[in-house]
């Protein structure tokens, strides 16, 4: 998340500074959105308002079933407010915020990537929070669990999954099952995580921004079959 927020803001320093119209500055930032190596979506949509010579009051970018470092998207929203660039293409803004919505498939699928050992694991999210299912490998076995828990949000902007319950018919799992399955599925993702393949694109982004870039999460909500993010940067 964090190296697409820059990514986008880099583009959109440049297109401002043509000082390019409301129409034409959104079609070619989705253009260029979907043309930048970090970004795979279904649809992408730039949505800018009060656009004036080198600046823009808001532009949003909408993004459906966005697949980002592992991890498909269901829907996300990135916000940018009041912003200007000057004639090198250095942008001002005065606040990012952002919003995505992740389903339960798209979960089992990330932990099925970064878990080899909780391969088979599923993950179901509701109201009350998040179960996972599956068996883990121990000497030659596989041992059977169930465990229910939380999301919570650690070091800003990773997701940390902590378990509350355990068992599975009736038996409860072993402490020190507990404490090995959360060290393999945590952190579930870090938003603020930097691809090593877009570092030198980041740091030439950062450079153009005159503006104190910082990823947070700041609410996470869990829903049936879904859990909604909501932060600023």
């Amino acid at each position: 998340m964090a190296e697409l927020i820059i990514l986008l803001l880099a583009t959109l320093g440049e297109l401002l500074a043509t000082g390019v119209g409301a129409g034409e500055l959104a079609a070619r930032m989705e253009a260029a959105v979907l043309a930048e190596p970090p970004v795979q979506a279904r649809e992408t949509q730039v949505l800018a308002e009060g656009v004036s010579a080198g600046g823009v009051e808001q532009i949003a970018f909408v993004f459906t079933d966005l697949q980002l470092d592992g991890l498909l998207i269901d829907h996300a929203t990135i916000t940018v407010s009041s912003v200007k660039a000057d004639e090198n293409g250095r942008l001002s803004l005065e606040s990012i915020t952002w919003i995505i919505q992740i389903a339960e498939n798209a979960l089992t699928a990330a932990l099925a990537d970064q878990a080899d050992a909780l391969s088979g694991t599923t993950v179901s999210i509701s109201e009350n929070g998040i179960a996972l299912r599956g068996a883990y490998p121990l000497w030659k076995l596989r041992l059977p669990f169930e465990v229910q828990g939380n999301l919570v949000v650690e070091e800003q902007a990773q997701l940390v999954f902590h378990i509350k319950d355990s068992g599975v018919s009736g038996v409860r799992v072993p402490a020190r099952l507990n404490r090995l399955i959360e060290r393999e599925v945590n952190p579930v993702y870090d938003l603020a995580g930097f691809a090593k393949r877009s570092e030198k694109e980041i740091e030439q982004a950062r450079k153009q921004l005159g503006y104190e870039f910082e990823l947070r999460v700041e609410k996470l909500v869990s829903n049936a079959g879904h859990i909604i993010v909501e932060g600023s940067a």
